[in-house]
This record gives C-alpha cells, sequence and structure tokens, in this order.
C-alpha cells in the first residue's frame, strides 16, 4: 500500500490527502484531537478509559482552539480579539536582534493591541546588553546566550508594566539542547507562570525531552503555566518518530497546543509548524493564531486568555515629564566638560567616585532647572517618524500584492517574482532606514 501511495502522486496535508496542486496552496492544520471528538462517549466498546470522559470538555476545547487559530494582520489584529481576553501573549523568533528588533520595535509601535508577555527566541544577546533593546511600558529580562555561539541562541521576555513579575531561578536553563526563561506574572491575587523555550536544531532531541520533563516537576505548584517557544518540531509531520515523542509528552505533561497553522517558511512549499504556545489551562484561552505580514521566515503567533489580569489603561494623551534636555547645545558642552575631567576620571581607582563625577557632570550641562512636560507619546518610538510609519504600511502593501500573485494559476506556487522582487528591496531599504534614524537620534 505504500507503494500505491507513492506512485498516485498524492500528498498529506493535516488530517487529509491532496493531489500535488492543491497541495501547494493549500494550509496545513495541525489538529490531534479532531479525532477523538467524534466519538461516541456512551458507547459499550470503549478502547479509552473513564479518565478519557473526564477530559473530553477540555479536548473537545483544544480542538475547538486549534481549528479557530487564524492568520491575521499586525494592525488590525486588536479587531479580532473577544471581549473577555484579558491577558495576551506573542512569540516570535527575531534571528538577531542587532539585526531585526528596531524593525520589530517599530511594527509594535504602530498596532493598537497591547500584549501583556512577549516572548523572543534567537535574540543572540546577553544578560548584561538587555537594556540595548527596550520596549516602552515593558519590564525585560534575558538569559544569558549559548558560551561562545553568536548566532541561534538567546531568549527574552517582555512583561507589560502593568504587572508584578518575578523571575524563578529555577526554571532557567542555557544548554546546547534548551534555554529557558519563567517569570510569576502577578496582578493581585491572580498569577501567572509564563516562560520562554528554544530548542536548537543541533541539540539533541532525547535530552531536550529529558530537560523539558525535568523542567516541568519544577513549576511552582497551584499555578497555570503559559510555555512560549521555538521547539523546532514540526507538527504538521505527526507521522515523524521525534515529532510523536515530542507531542506525547507535552500531552503526558497535561499541556495544549495552541497553534494550528504553519509558522515557518523557506519557500512556498516548505512550510512547517515548529513555533507554539502551550499551557495547561485550556479552558481560559479566547483566541489563538499567527501573524502572517512580518515578512521573516518565521512568523509571530499569538494567544489570548480570560484570567481575570487585566492591563492597566494608558492614554494616547499621557504626557511625560522631562527633567533633562539633551540638545546639540547641552552635549557639546557636556563633552567639553567631560573632556577637562578626563584625566581625572581615568586615574580613578574608585568606581563610586568615577560615577559621582560622571553624573554631576551631566546635571551640571543638561538637567533642567525646572521639569518641563513633554507632549512626546511614550508608545511611540521617539525616533519614530510619519515617514517611517508611511514607508510600513508601503511595504505592507507590496507583500500583500506579492502573496495574492500566489493565487494566480500564472504564477502560482511561488508567486510574480517581480512582485517579490520589488517588495524584498523596499523591505531591506527600509530596515536600514530604520537603524540609521534610530542611531542618529
Amino acid at each position: 500500500h505504500k507503494l500505491c501511495f507513492k506512485n498516485s502522486k498524492f500528498s498529506q496535508g493535516g488530517s487529509g490527502h491532496l493531489c500535488t496542486n492543491c497541495f501547494s496552496i493549500s494550509v496545513m492544520i495541525y489538529n490531534p484531537f479532531k479525532e477523538l471528538i467524534g466519538l461516541d462517549k456512551e458507547s459499550d466498546d470503549k478502547f479509552y478509559s473513564e479518565d478519557f470522559l473526564e477530559s473530553f470538555d477540555c479536548i473537545n476545547q483544544a480542538s475547538t482552539i486549534l481549528e479557530n487559530c487564524k492568520s491575521y494582520k499586525l494592525k488590525s489584529i486588536h479587531e479580532k480579539v473577544p471581549n473577555n481576553s484579558d491577558f495576551s501573549t506573542m512569540f516570535y523568533n527575531i534571528d538577531g536582534n542587532l539585526s531585526n528588533f528596531d524593525s520589530f520595535s517599530a511594527e509594535m509601535s504602530m498596532q493598537k493591541l497591547t500584549y501583556s508577555a512577549i516572548a523572543l527566541a534567537e535574540t543572540n544577546v546577553n544578560q548584561n546588553k538587555g537594556d540595548l533593546y527596550k520596549l516602552s511600558n515593558y519590564s525585560h529580562f534575558y538569559n544569558d546566550k549559548i558560551p561562545n555561539k553568536t548566532k541561534g541562541t538567546g531568549v527574552c521576555l517582555y512583561i507589560h508594566c502593568s504587572f508584578n513579575a518575578t523571575i524563578n531561578d529555577k526554571l532557567i536553563s542555557t544548554t546546547k539542547n534548551l534555554e529557558s526563561l519563567f517569570v510569576t506574572v502577578n496582578k493581585g491575587t491572580e498569577k501567572v507562570n509564563v516562560g520562554v523555550v528554544y530548542r536548537s536544531p543541533n541539540g539533541d532531541s532525547k535530552e531536550f525531552l529529558n530537560e523539558l520533563t525535568h523542567l516541568k516537576s519544577l513549576f511552582p505548584k497551584d499555578v497555570k503555566s503559559i510555555i512560549l517557544g521555538d521547539y523546532n518540531f514540526d507538527l504538521l509531520k505527526r507521522t515523524n518518530p521525534t515529532t510523536q515523542k515530542f507531542e506525547n509528552l507535552f500531552l503526558s505533561l497535561g499541556f495544549f497546543p495552541l497553534i494550528s497553522l504553519p509558522t515557518h517558511s523557506t519557500n512556498i512549499q516548505q512550510c512547517s509548524s515548529i513555533d507554539n504556545i502551550l499551557t495547561d489551562d485550556i479552558e481560559h484561552v479566547t483566541m489563538s493564531g499567527v501573524i502572517d505580514d512580518m515578512n521573516s521566515h518565521h512568523k509571530p503567533i499569538i494567544a489570548m486568555f480570560n484570567l481575570c489580569m487585566p492591563m492597566n489603561e494608558t492614554s494616547s494623551d499621557q504626557k511625560l515629564l522631562q527633567h533633562y534636555s539633551f540638545s546639540k547645545k547641552n552635549v557639546d558642552t557636556l563633552i567639553t566638560d567631560l573632556e577637562s575631567k578626563e584625566d581625572i576620571m581615568a586615574n580613578s581607582t574608585n568606581f563610586e567616585t568615577f560615577f559621582n563625577i560622571f553624573t554631576h557632570t551631566i546635571d551640571s550641562n543638561c538637567k533642567l532647572d525646572k521639569p518641563k512636560v513633554s507632549k512626546r507619546n511614550p508608545i511611540n518610538n521617539p525616533w519614530m517618524t510619519d515617514g517611517i510609519s508611511e514607508a510600513i504600511s508601503t511595504k505592507e502593501e507590496l507583500y500583500d500584492d506579492w502573496i495574492a500573485s500566489k493565487k494566480s494559476k500564472e504564477f502560482s506556487p511561488g508567486g510574480n517574482i517581480d512582485l517579490h522582487t520589488k517588495f524584498s528591496i523596499y523591505r531591506r531599504c527600509l530596515k536600514g532606514v530604520i537603524k540609521s534614524q534610530k542611531k542618529k537620534y
């Protein structure tokens, strides 16, 4: 029968089988629970235990979440969020903060939805450089990357300032098989364990599963958990032995996957679902999805919850109290003043003495006699301009044009190569403009 299947030239897509042409344009769905929903719970010929019946509502909910997992546009996703959602999460494999954080930050600042927690993987950044990559109104937590590794390592979490967040030291891991970082997020009496996990494709998959099992044993008791991560197991390939082991593990640990769509692609014919959000609180999940217009190999994934943990409202008209003025004139005098004290600071053997001189020099040259109110919107990056905002919108339009061309018989499955080239050049130029403007600011 395997030979017959190969000769038929059909491919397996999700839970069905498709011909070559349909397979190239189909969207594959991951849902291991769908096949269980149709079981007759009253049947005498049961091959499942009574424990299954008690879990049936959870399985039904998990299947519904996966079936309703959709693709969304970053700027319009706020219109789709259910009203009962009060805790929102996002995961994104950023593929290097140095190259992509500025663009990510700029695009995030343009959308109306504010996330409770944002997790990033492959930051390639150590903990001591986390302050270089700030998001307004968020506290950031960085884990050190793997020593002597410059790419494909590093995880971090951004937690909105509406919440208190405490690092769980027991759940921090940095090995060649598993990188993790967890914080306990609480507001009032409610709390949730939020973490980010990354598995390098070069690591040992068996050891990863062992380390993940040990990590789960250290989770805080009586606290629900949300794990956001890139696991590098393609859940669309359920017949793959290593994928099956991963699936069996997280299900046996009581966790449900929330993402059913492809999250990573190198081209139109190589899509995989290697990023996911796992939770042991499926009853309070309200929505999940994939952001399809960030124009990178990895797509951001999102999940919304109803945890009775609402964020504080932030007004768009909020004003800031400004204590310093770093105008060109003030900075020039500051530099001159520091140069005159260079010998004193360089020869200082006590850091506190150096720091006091440095601080006093800044205060004497740049601190305002009387603080003034600034109308600058803290939600947006201060170096963002109207031109950059318009350019990001133009880039998204070019991307949409190319995606639309993929549905045409003339250009399927890869789309119009000219539109793709135009989009790629524009995106590359825009990334350079954003980095240049930030550096200039």
